[in-house]
């Protein structure tokens, strides 16, 4: 009733309505508003009239992205004594509500690329029949305790259905430096220019030079529609990137 008899009080002293009428359409018995208001204000009131500018301040000064409980910790923070619950009252009196953000939800498929489709070849395939015949594979986003995202990869056999190899990183993306590394890759020892000017192998590494073809290939990052190959090997134009 304290917002009623709050509300009295303001229209009263804003108009030239009479303070009875008031109360008489509020329904408000006389004695119950004096009462209020020549009544001193009590502990919880005084504290609820310290708490409730620096509640909207906090509420203001991050945008109106601060809810009851991050407005509570930041009220920690500061050392003042307060709970989420009394918060969200004040927010409540004021009229105040805070903007819901949608979550951020990781996207592990891009359907609108431009690297070409291949197709499903298990559509029209029979079920295996044995094992190490069919593997599948997939990725998915783990929300991580500390904030953020870690991608797991796995491959799975359609037969057993054991997963058969998995991998956890921080993104979704190959990191071509630490690839290059675990190949052992010397630019001045696997790497040379050819009498035709383009970049050529060498030194014999085939599983190296395996991965870069079909990087290459399916980024485009040589500036070419499709990779020369030369012996099963991969060259590009040097002159290009």
């Amino acid at each position: 009733m304290s917002d009623v008899y709050a509300a009295i009080e303001a229209i009263a002293q804003d108009t030239s309505v009479p303070t009875v009428t008031i109360r008489d359409v509020l329904e408000v018995s006389r004695s119950a508003y004096y009462d209020w208001l020549t009544r001193k204000p009590g502990t919880r009131e005084r504290e609820l009239d310290e708490l409730t500018p620096a509640i909207v301040e906090i509420f203001v000064r991050h945008r109106r992205r601060y809810g009851a409980r991050r407005i509570d910790s930041e009220l920690a923070d500061e050392d003042i004594v307060c709970s989420a619950r009394r918060v969200a009252g004040v927010l409540k009196n004021q009229g105040l509500r805070a903007i819901q953000p949608r979550s951020f939800v990781p996207k592990t498929t891009d359907s609108r690329h431009t690297l070409g489709y291949s197709p499903n070849l298990l559509l029209d395939a029979d079920e295996p029949t044995r094992v190490d015949e069919l593997w599948v594979g997939d990725i998915t986003y783990l929300p991580m305790r500390g904030g953020g995202f870690g991608y797991l990869a796995a491959l799975l056999d359609r037969y057993s259905r054991d997963i058969v190899a998995w991998s956890i990183d921080a993104t979704m993306t190959v990191d071509r430096n630490r690839v290059l590394a675990a190949f052992g890759f010397d630019p001045a020892r696997d790497i040379r220019i050819g009498p035709s000017g383009c970049w050529e192998w060498a030194s014999r590494k085939p599983e190296l030079h395996r991965w870069a073809r079909e990087y290459f290939y399916f980024r485009r990052e040589d500036g070419s529609e499709k990779p020369s190959t030369a012996s099963g090997e991969l060259t590009w134009d040097s002159s290009v990137g």
